[in-house]
């Protein structure tokens, strides 16, 4: 939940139309001015023990309704996994939540082999989205 009203919808809408979410957990965007439209393509760069670990994917959905919004992408072959994953903001009679769904394996021997460090970092990345659209809501940053 972020909280309640028209305000706090607006601003996490206005949050995922500019990757807030993504950005706020430490996720680097490219490219950084990406639109939140079917088909575009954008290449993900996560901090991971210093290095940066690239993924990239493409917007296969938008949701854009009085009440919700949100978007998923897919993988692209140039990511270490194969799945999809949504991010909703839904107004619940006033009270605003924020949702991520995701599904994914493995999308070579070597992501297979490092699936649990992937499975623990993928928590970790999704909890940061929470909290990173949950500032921006609040605070603005």
């Amino acid at each position: 939940m972020l909280g309640s009203g028209s305000r706090v919808f607006e601003r996490a809408v206005a949050g995922l139309r500019s990757w807030r979410a993504h950005r706020g957990a430490g996720v680097r965007v490219f490219p950084e001015d990406a639109p939140i439209e079917e088909g575009t393509s954008v290449a993900l760069a996560l901090p991971l023990l210093g290095l940066s670990v690239f993924a990239a994917c493409r917007i296969v959905s938008v949701v854009s309704q009085p009440g919700r919004f949100g978007f998923a992408y897919g993988t692209l072959a140039a990511h270490p996994e194969r799945g999809e994953e949504a991010f909703l903001v839904e107004d619940h009679d006033g009270e605003i939540s924020f949702r991520i769904v995701a599904f994914s394996e493995p999308a070579d021997i070597l992501s297979r082999l490092g699936s649990p460090v992937a499975r623990l970092v993928q928590r970790r990345v999704t909890a940061s989205y929470f909290a990173a659209l949950a500032s921006f809501v609040e605070h603005g940053d």
